[in-house]
């Protein structure tokens, strides 16, 4: 489907780059601020079934495969996902180390051997990169275990629609840890989502404020 991919890229304008990494064929695009976006062949994964245009169920995207780490000290990095966390390293080469996660999901990160300076924060910024944990026991249980490490942490917060945990990784990387539920359907119904602007209670009084600098959405 990458070949799909490319002619769709092309038909549209969108300038984009072919690649391969660890045998994996890809192809780089970059939106509108910059944002590195990558679309990576996988012969393994969860079989996705939408169709939309002319993208079929066997040419759509199947879901997330995982990121690239551009890390500031990246054996620092490579030590949390490896002995912290639990990923496997599964490949190397002359520019990256491969991990992949625990369990039946399988998906990676590669993260990049050269060492790079920290980022700014603006447009085409990532600022962090976000894990799920099952429910607030296991968040507790990772928050315990990162102070024990010595990493420096948020305390948990409430979003409504989960709860999380922050700490940066003496790579540089900020790590999120986030409750799976309650979920988007805890307060309406799955039809309902989308149809109207939820924000946290302690955002009230300056909601009006919010909503007045929001870009219209249109369908």
């Amino acid at each position: 489907s990458l070949d799909f991919w490319a002619n769709r890229l092309e038909a549209k304008g969108i300038q984009f780059a072919r690649g391969s990494r660890f045998d994996n064929a890809t192809i780089l695009v970059k939106d509108f601020h910059n944002l590195n976006i990558e679309l990576v062949e996988k012969d393994w994964g969860k079989a996705n079934t939408y169709a939309v245009d002319d993208i079929t169920p066997e040419t759509a995207i199947q879901g997330f495969a995982g990121a690239v780490l551009y890390s500031h000290r990246p054996d620092h990095t490579v030590e949390l996902f490896d002995q912290v966390f639990g990923w496997h390293k599964v490949g190397e080469d002359d520019q990256y180390i491969r991990l992949q996660a625990p369990g039946e999901r399988k998906e990676w990160l590669d993260i990049r051997k050269t060492a790079d300076s920290f980022g700014k924060m603006a447009i085409g910024t990532v600022h962090h990169i976000a894990f799920e944990v099952a429910d607030e026991e296991a968040l507790n249980y990772w928050l315990e275990v990162a102070q024990q490490r010595g990493y420096h942490t948020s305390d948990i917060k409430n979003r409504d629609y989960f709860k999380s945990l922050y700490f940066r990784e003496r790579g540089g990387i900020l790590i999120e840890l986030a409750t799976a539920g309650p979920g988007f359907t805890w307060n309406e119904t799955f039809e309902e989502l989308g149809s109207q602007l939820f924000y946290p209670a302690k955002h009230e009084a300056i909601i009006d404020q919010i909503k007045a600098n929001l870009t219209p959405l249109d369908f």
